[in-house]
């Protein structure tokens, strides 16, 4: 279940690299902010990758079911997660070349 996370759990801005490049910048703002929750919770829950509820997901951005799969989408498109759906559960990973270290 995705919680409220306290400032210290929170994921610093992008890196320059991240930041400056073209897919980055070309990720709409729902997958941006998608991202930075991917993150938190990837970092939450051991490193390397996050087990979400579809539900918990909608609930936790305020966007519509169709919208998350837009962004999950986008983020999948532009390498920045590896996803795996099980039924309304989703395997997050982010990828090995966006990870922050």
């Amino acid at each position: 279940m995705i919680r409220p996370r306290t400032k210290s759990l929170a994921p610093p801005p992008p890196s320059p690299e991240m930041a400056d490049s073209p897919a980055y910048c070309a990720l709409s703002e729902p997958a941006k902010a998608l991202l930075l929750l991917i993150e938190i919770e990837v970092q939450v829950q051991g490193g390397m990758l996050a087990a979400m509820l579809v539900d918990d997901l909608v609930a936790a951005t305020g966007m519509r079911r169709s919208a998350l799969d837009a962004a999950l989408d986008q983020l999948a498109a532009a390498g920045f997660v590896n996803i795996a759906e099980r039924g309304k559960l989703f395997v997050v990973a982010l990828s090995p070349a966006w990870r922050r270290t």
